[in-house]
């Protein structure tokens, strides 16, 4: 099993010397990324990086500005692709928008990438799209286990 650290701007603040002295899988958000993160992930510390969205977040912190969605792709994409980031999910926005537009979203962002994004599976899309997933992706997220104000949990399949 691979454990992915969160936070860790927050980590690096209360021990300095982490970077140096261990070897780690890092997941972090699209919005949160800074230039010390982008470096970081090119170096020997990380073993392995995951790249979230922010999708969700973006969209709660905007009031649901669906029209600036597209612009957000779009620099998501790039951010992709200057960084060469291999494992990023697709716009976890289940229950904003409907699961035909989530698709074409992650059929953009596949398309503007060139590499395969980690979906995430609702409950609301059914086992067999479930499994359907498995069979074409690598890597399956699944979201909306808790339903708790203060906590979302994630798991992911992984065929690796």
């Amino acid at each position: 099993m691979k454990v992915y650290l969160v936070g860790l701007p927050q980590i690096k603040c209360y021990n300095e010397g982490l970077e140096q002295t261990v070897s780690y899988n890092l997941l972090e958000a699209f919005p949160t990324m800074t230039p010390w993160l982008c470096s970081l992930i090119k170096s020997k510390p990380i073993k392995s990086f995951m790249l979230d969205s922010g999708a969700f977040s973006f969209l709660n912190q905007t009031k649901k500005n669906i029209g600036g969605l597209s612009t957000y792709i779009d620099n998501y994409i790039s951010f992709i692709n200057n960084n060469k980031i291999d494992l990023f999910f697709e716009m976890d926005i289940d229950g904003v928008i409907p699961l035909k537009e989530i698709e074409t979203i992650r059929e953009k962002i596949e398309g503007g990438t060139y590499k395969k994004c980690i979906p995430v599976w609702h409950k609301s899309r059914g086992i067999q799209y479930f499994k359907d997933m498995c069979d074409q992706y690598n890597y399956v997220a699944i979201g909306g286990l808790i339903k708790e104000k203060s906590l979302k949990t994630n798991l992911l399949y992984s065929k690796n």
